[in-house]
């Protein structure tokens, strides 16, 4: 798990000890999944490398993208499945479609800590997004 997650910003610190012990935990009986998102100017759903870029060109060419990512242990083997579907969708419909929505995230983006905008690709992706919703 350390080897996987080595460009994640404070894993080592911070996640690394939790995310094993949830691993060493884990029972066949139960799964566990958890939800994991990120803004990206591109709907494509095979984003096959961690570096990101942050988002260019008009809102309506952004994709906000949800992974809900689910681990289960098997009875049998005790291996670990590691299962990902991934939900992509407009982010100028969704800013479009809740007020909320868009105050939600751009809190989101403020609060993030500089290397996770850093590493997500969302270095001032919060003042463009504010930019662009003011504007309307």
């Amino acid at each position: 798990m350390d080897e996987i997650h080595v460009p994640v910003p404070a894993y080592d610190e911070e996640l690394s000890h939790p995310t094993n012990a949830l691993f060493d935990r884990l029972k066949p009986e139960r799964s566990f999944w958890r939800l994991n998102w990120t803004i990206l100017d591109s709907p494509l759903l095979h984003q096959p490398t961690a570096v990101r870029s942050s988002p260019s060109g008009r809102l309506d060419d952004w994709s906000f993208r949800v992974e809900r990512q689910t681990l289960r242990r098997l009875a049998r083997t005790g291996a670990i499945v590691f299962a990902i579907r991934t939900y992509v969708d407009s982010l100028d419909v969704l800013c479009r479609s809740s007020e909320d929505f868009a105050s939600n995230l751009l809190h989101a983006l403020d609060t993030a800590p500089r290397s996770m905008q850093r590493y997500k690709g969302w270095l001032g992706v919060h003042d463009q997004l504010r930019e662009i919703l003011t504007g309307r």
